[in-house]
């Protein structure tokens, strides 16, 4: 994935989401949330690898390795860049990866910061040390898998209904043979 793009689009997401959840109201904002951070175990239930980008996400579980932090959402940029420097997860791809998952969860009651991971289905590496598990048996597909300028995807975030409790936020960025990203899926999911 281009590390420029992938930063510049990630800190345009971040601002508008970011923005719009401050623009919210204080009723939101003082909301307390009670989200529950990704589970760190694996579950049994099937795993449907997602092999093109043609693919959307089926109502199944998705397990994510990569890397983890919990962050203030405006420095997206520097754990994208961390991600694209860990040789060791990039090592233990078995192909060229296909599709780059980012997950938002425990958002702080704000919304400025999350847990964000960045990462690879497991069913892509032949090792990883934490992988972290997201059900996406209920989710609302905010974008479809299109190709869209950093705008569009900053709008998506618009559309999520800040006066649910929202459990995570998934972003699918479908990739070429060079690492760029050829087209994006958005999906947020409400407690």
């Amino acid at each position: 994935m281009n590390l420029s793009n992938a930063i510049i689009t990630s800190v345009i997401i971040v601002a508008a989401f970011w923005g719009l959840a401050l623009f919210q109201g204080n009723n939101v904002a003082a909301q307390e949330l009670n989200i529950s951070p990704v589970t760190h175990t694996i579950e049994r239930n099937k795993v449907t690898p997602i092999d093109n980008e043609n693919d959307k996400i089926t109502p199944d579980t998705i397990r994510i390795a990569g890397v983890h932090k919990h962050i203030q959402l405006i420095n997206i940029g520097q754990l994208w860049q961390r991600f694209n420097q860990k040789s060791t997860l990039h090592q233990a791809l078995k192909t060229t990866p296909k599709k780059v998952y980012v997950l938002y969860s425990a958002f702080s009651n704000n919304y400025q910061q999350a847990d964000v991971v960045i990462g690879y289905d497991i069913n892509n590496l032949s090792q990883f040390d934490k992988n972290y598990t997201v059900n996406t048996s209920h989710y609302n597909e905010l974008l479809p898998a299109k190709k869209y300028t950093e705008i569009q995807l900053a709008n998506a975030w618009k559309e999520i209904d800040y006066s649910k409790k929202v459990a995570y936020v998934l972003e699918v960025h479908a990739l070429d043979l060079s690492g760029k990203t050829t087209s994006t899926q958005v999906f947020v999911s409400y407690n």
